[in-house]
């Protein structure tokens, strides 16, 4: 279906079912989602205090007024989902905050959520960098023990005759070993550290595989 107000990020999925593009750090990433039945409604996640304008505006183009919303339903109390509650029920001066138990001292009270959630956005040790730079080196160190496991058995007067080459020499036939044995984990190293890479090695296969249907 498509959506009510693509401008303003309202989508419209029949029953009385609609979301608001909430936009926590980015477009289409995170949803509000407004239940609408008899003139009255109930608003599913918050969003952050930023999004209140946007439920507000989705409301009105419903022609729901604050004081018809009986309800605000949080899933649970994350940031993008529940930091608007606040300025949310005092918009709404009818409507009743419904949460888990777990997560109501926290709408209370939200001091240690924004703690929590301040500490982990600024701490500055990041664990996927740190996994990358660790599979990088691993993959250079293989790399580095293959390159001279092969080179060895090519050179080696003995060892030439399993990969029957000429001892001495590292020929056009060891450089496409080299080449067929690292290819493949080199580029799923890339794409998985630059996911960037993933569009550039699609394009240049495509008219390729293209060919072979």
């Amino acid at each position: 279906m498509p959506p009510m107000n693509p401008a303003a990020g309202v989508f419209d999925y029949g029953h009385g079912i609609s979301a608001v593009d909430s936009v926590y750090d980015r477009e289409m990433q995170t949803a509000i989602h407004l239940l609408v039945e008899g003139g009255r409604a109930a608003v599913i996640d918050t969003g952050t205090s930023h999004a209140v304008p946007r439920v507000l505006a989705a409301l009105a183009a419903q022609g729901i007024a604050p004081e018809r919303v009986d309800y605000v339903i949080l899933t649970h109390v994350h940031l993008d989902h529940a930091g608007g509650a606040g300025q949310l029920m005092a918009r709404f001066p009818n409507a009743r905050l419904t949460v888990h138990p777990r997560g109501a001292r926290h709408v209370i009270d939200p001091g240690r959520l924004l703690a929590a959630t301040v500490a982990t956005s600024t701490y500055p040790f990041d664990p996927r960098q740190a996994l990358s730079l660790i599979l990088i080196v691993l993959f250079a160190i293989t790399g580095v023990v293959i390159f001279k496991v092969y080179a060895e058995m090519h050179r080696d007067a003995t060892l030439s005759h399993v990969t029957n080459t000429t001892p001495g020499e590292l020929g056009t036939e060891f450089w496409f070993k080299i080449l067929g044995v690292g290819i493949a984990p080199l580029l799923g190293l890339m794409t998985r550290v630059f996911p960037g890479v993933t569009d550039f090695v699609f394009a240049w296969l495509q008219p390729g595989v293209s060919t072979l249907k």
